[in-house]
């Protein structure tokens, strides 16, 4: 009997792993094939809380008068894994027909379309797991075990294992697995689970069936604990809203002062799981009973919500007022960082608010079976709880209260609740003494909170806008005339600065289609991009942008320097995923036009995957171009090659071209063409004609600027016969790459590194042979070698070296024609900040 118990209590550590594991995949899964938007993700999660509180309640009833509840427990997890194969088969079916979920639908009805299908997916399953831990406490507690005590070591170790999940699911297994094998070692993991409590349960017990909330049969000894007391309930849900509630906080609080890598959200995760296990095997080891467990409890509370608020104005203090928290340098010390500002941030807080549930299973049962009579409504309550607080802090605190009145609201409900439970119990000794420290406590951390946005501004930088939102806060900023927009308070999503360098993000792919007529872009930021694309003659322009408060900072703060951005007829500003957008809606574009993202941030990988380029593709109307621009200056060579092979595999034909002729912080597009061809040089000529009439920004001889900002051929790199990786969804290998290189240190490509990768790249495909350039007539592939000099020019300018800077110039000058040496060098503004 001794074996069958710890056998028993290992079960619902594995079921833990795997029941995490399905979760973060599942949330990944979702994101891919209904959007990454925060609806979107917070519907995702919504429903997988819902089936877990479902699962509670209605199986908890069914467990409590199960002769066998080992077998129901087991039959429980093969139906998750069941249901986990299910969800997995359909989100592959969706992810390759993608119309099915809002082609021609407005954005209410694909929302609406979304959530129906995201419930039908992940219900099921989701019930299943969320009856797992009441038939299990059921389980131990008809193997003889003490129905409160095994409750809460079970309920711990079953924490644990989710934080066991978590690592393998964020850190260890995708990157050297996949996705999809990784999906399915979970899946493996609760069948065995299953198997197992199934050959276990095959023997009956026989005892007497008291469901959950019935009270006929027991006796006038036992009636007063048939059903659990309201505030036992409020505190099981208060203990799941304030763990979901703090961890969507902590998240904002990290991505300001760590760089946002899926590393950061996976240690969020391990870290608060890790916490929570640890303050519910406290609670197990402690052998508290009734009598006492009322005044721990009310201290825990009390404490929980002090913690809350502390430990992030510690963490504030540590980083210097939201300096970026590092720790050395390279990849151990980087994971070092975002460790020690975790732990610092959320494992006191963590353990005591893991502690909370446990407690409360001891302050209101007694040994013995009504402990496990309640495990269903208290589980319920629990995951109810751990949704609202998602969603309220997401959607609610967050926006309308920011970041400090949002803590301290969290941390002033545990502190009444505290207050609540120290005068429910009978002995009320020091409960007045313990309230006027409480609220005394209370009014002393709101004093030491922080005032006002989460923003680190620079000497002469002065705060004019602050929007805060579920996806993250976006700050807009002025220094000497220069106004910036910043998202988390460090990644400049455009300045006015740079104005004309992002115009050209737009200009140079309509000048080098033939006849751009419609037009799509994928990110927004300030808009003078999606600005500038209203030339030409093009007729409709599609803006899709993840954030609602980027549009409206860009509205608010930068639409002088936009027009008509948010005035013509002609725009269509969707506030979406745009992979999903490009997914879901058939409409076909002679241009798209891609943003700067940098690839280690957290989701952005996605946007850099053989599917997500094969979807533009498909969204490309006959001899339709697609653009990528790449920020150069954090991009490793490794990077980029990577970025390149991808887009091969999708496009038969890419070229790069520069942005600008900056030596510290280089731009590129990768141009993307749907057929193998030379480019048509006449059209160019009528596009540059059309442009100085239609644009008086626009320099004369910009028929030439394909000459100057041509790099070379993508096919060279083939050529070179390196092996480079393919980034996928299932294998995305930039997501897990880049916070490695950029924590070692990989110098980015820039400067000399660049210009003699260029070399290569000529070298390997010759202007002559380069089928980009057949079109071009003899005397502008001239513009090549001025382009190479003027690059050259700001390289030597930058390393001070004068002498050589000059001749560079002066053999520019050589070549381009008088009233264009002027405007050429204007290209070497800065290079806008790439989106995260």
């Amino acid at each position: 009997m001794q074996t069958v118990k710890r056998v028993l209590l290992v079960l619902p550590m594995l079921s833990g792993a795997s029941g995490l594991a399905l979760e973060v995949l599942w949330m990944r899964e979702a994101s891919l094939v209904f959007g990454s938007t925060a609806p979107a993700a917070g519907a995702t999660l919504g429903i997988f809380f819902l089936g877990l509180a479902v699962g509670s309640a209605w199986w908890a009833r069914r467990a409590a008068c199960s002769e066998r509840p080992l077998l129901l427990y087991g039959l429980l997890e093969l139906g998750t894994a069941g249901g986990a194969l299910l969800t997995l088969g359909a989100l592959e079916l969706l992810r390759h027909a993608p119309l099915a979920l809002g082609d021609g639908v407005g954005d209410a009805a694909r929302l609406v379309t979304r959530l129906v299908v995201a419930t039908a997916l992940l219900l099921p399953p989701t019930v299943c797991m969320g009856g797992t831990l009441p038939a299990i406490f059921e389980a131990l507690s008809s193997a003889g075990s003490d129905g409160s005590r095994s409750l809460r070591l079970a309920y711990a170790l079953n924490t644990l294992g989710a934080a066991a999940g978590a690592v393998a699911a964020g850190f260890v297994l995708p990157q050297e697995v996949g996705y999809r094998l990784t999906y399915l070692i979970a899946v493996a993991v609760a069948t065995t689970v299953g198997l197992v409590a199934v050959h276990l349960g095959r023997q009956p017990h026989t005892r007497r069936c008291v469901p959950a909330g019935a009270t006929d049969a027991l006796d006038p000894a036992e009636k007063e604990h048939a059903r659990p007391p309201f505030l036992a309930i409020g505190l099981a849900f208060l203990s799941g809203f304030g763990v979901l509630a703090m961890e969507v906080l902590w998240t904002r609080l990290l991505s300001l002062v760590t760089n946002n890598s899926l590393y950061v959200f996976a240690m969020i995760l391990v870290t608060v799981l890790l916490a929570l296990s640890i303050g519910a095997w406290i609670v197990a080891q402690s052998g508290a009973r009734a009598t006492s467990a009322a005044r721990q409890l009310a201290w825990t509370l009390a404490l929980a919500g002090a913690a809350i608020a502390l430990t992030s104005v510690a963490l504030v203090r540590a980083t210097h007022d939201f300096s970026t928290l590092t720790v050395g340098h390279g990849w151990g010390a980087y994971l070092l960082s975002i460790g020690t500002a975790s732990a610092l941030l959320m494992l006191v807080p963590g353990v005591l608010l893991g502690m909370v549930l446990p407690l409360v299973l001891s302050h209101y049962t007694r040994e013995g079976p009504s402990a496990v009579r309640w495990s269903g409504p208290l589980l319920a309550a629990n995951s109810l709880g751990a949704v609202t607080g998602a969603l309220a802090a997401g959607f609610v605190l967050l926006p309308l209260l920011h970041y400090w009145v949002s803590l301290l609201t969290v941390a002033l409900v545990y502190g009444v609740a505290a207050i609540l439970v120290r005068f429910s119990d009978p002995r009320r000794e020091g409960a007045v003494a313990f309230a006027v420290i409480a609220v005394a406590s209370a009014l002393t951390i709101g004093v030491l909170l922080p005032r006002g946005p989460t923003v680190r501004l620079g000497a002469g930088e002065r705060l004019i806008g602050f929007v805060e939102g579920s996806g993250g806060s976006v700050a807009v900023t002025e220094e000497g005339g220069n106004r910036v927009m910043r998202l988390n308070n460090g990644y400049v999503l455009g300045d006015t600065r740079s104005a004309e360098v992002e115009r050209l993000q737009a200009t140079l792919p309509l000048l080098l289609h033939p006849r751009p007529q419609s037009v799509f872009l994928l990110g927004m930021g300030t808009g003078l991009t999606a600005g500038s694309a209203l030339q030409l003659g093009v007729e409709r322009v599609t803006v899709s942008e993840l954030l609602p408060q980027v549009v409206r900072a860009a509205r608010d703060f930068f639409a002088s320097w936009s027009a008509p951005l948010f005035s013509d007829r002609r725009v269509r500003v969707v506030v979406d995923d745009g992979r999903h957008v490009l997914a879901t809606d058939s409409t076909r574009y002679d241009v798209i036009i891609a943003d700067l993202f940098v690839p280690w941030q957290a989701g952005a990988g996605a946007l850099y995957t053989r599917e997500h380029f094969r979807t533009a593709r498909k969204r490309l109307a006959p001899n339709g171009l697609f653009i990528q621009w790449l920020p150069l200056h954090q991009l490793s060579r490794e990077e980029f090659l990577i970025i390149v092979r991808t887009l091969r595999t999708a496009f038969p034909q890419v070229s790069i071209w520069r942005g600008n002729f900056s030596a510290a912080e280089p731009i590129v597009a990768l141009v993307a063409q749907t057929s193998v061809g030379p480019l048509d040089f006449d059209a160019i000529r009528r596009n540059a004609h059309r442009l100085r009439r239609t644009s008086p920004a626009v320099p004369g001889g910009a028929d030439v600027m394909a000459g100057l900002f041509y790099l070379g051929n993508a096919l060279g790199l083939e050529r070179s016969g390196a092996h480079v990786p393919i980034n996928t969804d299932d294998h995305p290998v930039m997501e897990h790459l880049a916070p490695r290189l950029r924590a070692e240190g990989r110098p980015p490509l820039v400067g000399r590194d660049l210009l003699r990768f260029v070399e290569q790249l000529k070298r390997a495909t010759p202007p002559h042979a380069d089928p980009v350039l057949l079109r071009f007539p003899e005397r502008e592939r001239v513009y090549e070698e001025a382009g190479a000099q003027l690059h050259w020019y700001y390289v030597f300018a930058r390393e001070q070296m004068s002498d050589s800077a000059r001749a560079s110039l002066a053999r520019a000058d050589a070549v381009l024609p008088r009233h264009l040496r002027g405007a050429a060098t204007a290209g070497a503004a800065p290079a806008p900040q790439a989106r995260p």
